[in-house]
């Protein structure tokens, strides 16, 4: 069946209650389909992410509703925006991955780039914003507030101490204020320094890659990629022989995320590699290009991005495509307006693509007071000892 995507998928579900009927694909091309395998047609096509959509989640209890999770950073239901993290995180942050507690279908874990997994209680966000949606006709009207017992039967734990501090701080940011106090709660594993000043020096590559409940939706397994990803290119580029373009590309890829001292001339290695084993490697030829732009050689990299138009037409349209060129051309302006206003200097100024982002209070609060796993486990330990303990005095 053709699914009408004009890159890879990378996600796949059928809506739950479809009889396997109905099915929801998310792409490469920023596209979410939803199609009727039975006559093999794309019977809705939802446009509204603007980068990459990773992965598709569904719930039994929302028959008809699917969520979706971008590299645009936004986590959406259907057509419409459910969770925003540019507006807490910065422009920067991507959601890699979503999974809906299959027991309790109102939680929603979300990974993006980061070692923090973030869990939403849905019946907050959604109760939350219809009591300001009816602000002036429902004036009394208090946002749902999930209890105790609710949380205490999901993968979520909100301790007491945490329930008592989370009234005094703002969750996300007050100007828009998109989602309510309390109603997530961030986790992390527990060896990783991520509270440490120097975090982004020493880790700099984690990434929740895949997120996903047990079928009881007491255990939540993530999957942290990282750094690993290049010893592990490097093993299989061995044991290939060194013939195979597909792991320099990928390794090249690796590097490029890393971004250590000196990566980018590894990557930019193992593009040529890669294009000297397969010269149509696709990612490879344009990796190469981003390479040159990260390495300030603005010039060579425009001339390498248009012999990848050249080569590949589709994808010269591509929002990565777009992006890069309108790097390279704003570095390339912003070099003439440095050559004009001082001779012989080579300095260029990077307006958007080396911008650092500032991350709001509230998510450096959220992100200080994550919980390790093991609080969990513990406090599962803890309800089962109580409740044993009260069944024997019965």
């Amino acid at each position: 069946m053709h699914t009408g995507h004009a890159a890879n998928i990378f996600s796949v579900k059928f809506l739950p209650h479809s009889g396997d009927r109905i099915l929801v694909t998310g792409a490469a091309d920023t596209k979410v389909h939803v199609h009727d395998v039975t006559v093999k047609e794309t019977i809705h096509m939802f446009s509204d992410h603007t980068n990459r959509v990773k992965r598709i989640a569904t719930a039994p209890m929302w028959p008809n509703t699917f969520w979706s999770a971008a590299e645009d950073g936004v986590i959406s239901k259907r057509s419409d925006v459910l969770i925003d993290l540019t507006e807490y995180c910065g422009q920067l942050v991507e959601a890699k991955c979503l999974a809906v507690n299959p027991c309790d279908n109102n939680y929603l874990a979300v990974g993006a780039n980061g070692p923090f997994v973030r869990l939403y209680d849905i019946r907050m966000i959604h109760n939350y914003r219809l009591s300001h949606t009816h602000t002036h006709t429902h004036k009394t009207e208090q946002p749902f507030r999930v209890t105790r017992k609710a949380l205490q039967c999901c993968v979520c734990v909100f301790h007491r101490k945490f329930l008592s501090q989370s009234a005094e701080v703002h969750t996300f940011c007050d100007k828009k204020k998109p989602i309510p106090d309390g109603a997530g709660q961030y986790y992390v594993a527990g060896h990783l320094p991520v509270k440490l000043a120097d975090y982004n020096n020493r880790l700099r590559v984690l990434v929740a890659t895949y997120v996903t409940f047990s079928p009881d939706g007491t255990e939540l397994l993530v999957n942290m990629g990282g750094e690993q990803a290049i010893q592990l290119y490097s093993l299989g580029i061995h044991t290939a022989g060194q013939s195979n373009a597909m792991l320099y590309g990928n390794r090249a890829a690796a590097y490029m995320k890393r971004k250590w001292d000196g990566d980018h001339y590894d990557a930019l290695r193992d593009c040529l590699k890669a294009l000297s084993l397969n010269p149509a490697h696709l990612k490879a030829h344009f990796r190469l290009a981003r390479c040159l732009f990260e390495l300030k050689y603005v010039a060579e990299a425009l001339e390498c991005l248009d012999d990848f138009k050249g080569k590949f037409p589709e994808q010269a349209d591509s929002s990565a495509c777009s992006a890069l060129d309108k790097d390279i051309k704003a570095a390339l302006f912003s070099k003439s307006d440095s050559a004009d206003e001082k001779k012989g200097s080579s300095s260029i100024r990077f307006h958007n693509f080396t911008r650092k982002e500032s991350i709001p209070e509230d998510e450096i609060i959220l992100r200080e007071r994550s919980f390790d796993y093991k609080h969990r486990l513990l406090f599962l330990r803890i309800k089962r000892i109580m409740a044993s303990n009260l069944s024997r005095q019965i």
